[in-house]
């Protein structure tokens, strides 16, 4: 786990965490389903899962997972270990995961917006 999360810390610097604009930082899980469609990624259906995570579905299928976490990084390390997910999106306190087949959904929320994207070290090897 600590390795992994040094690989994520190290893509972080790399995903240009040290933009100038502050991460996007949500106080309730709501406010990412205005937030995503604010940025054009409008979701057909929102699924609120618990206060803390959601789903946003396009098309019927899964598009997105969307978590609040104080520490995003321990969150998004946590679900790439051993797992299928291909990249994460990370904000000041949230993180989402996207599967390999749809990693460019959190590539595109996190251009421009003071975001990171964080592939999964496992598929970086």
């Amino acid at each position: 786990m600590k390795k992994t999360l040094s690989i994520i810390a190290a893509g972080l610097l790399l995903a240009g965490c040290g933009s100038p604009d502050a991460p996007a930082r949500f106080e309730k899980i709501g406010h990412a389903e205005k937030w995503l469609n604010e940025n054009g990624y409008e979701c057909d259906k929102w699924v609120e899962n618990s206060d803390t995570n959601a789903v946003c579905k396009r098309n019927g299928e899964e598009s997105i997972t969307i978590s609040l976490d104080e520490d995003p990084l321990d969150g998004v390390a946590y679900y790439f270990e051993g797992s299928t997910w291909g990249a994460a999106a990370v904000g000041e306190n949230w993180f989402s995961v996207c599967s390999t087949s749809n990693m460019w959904v959190c590539n595109d929320i996190s251009i421009g917006d003071g975001l990171s994207f964080v592939p999964n070290p496992m598929y970086t090897k």
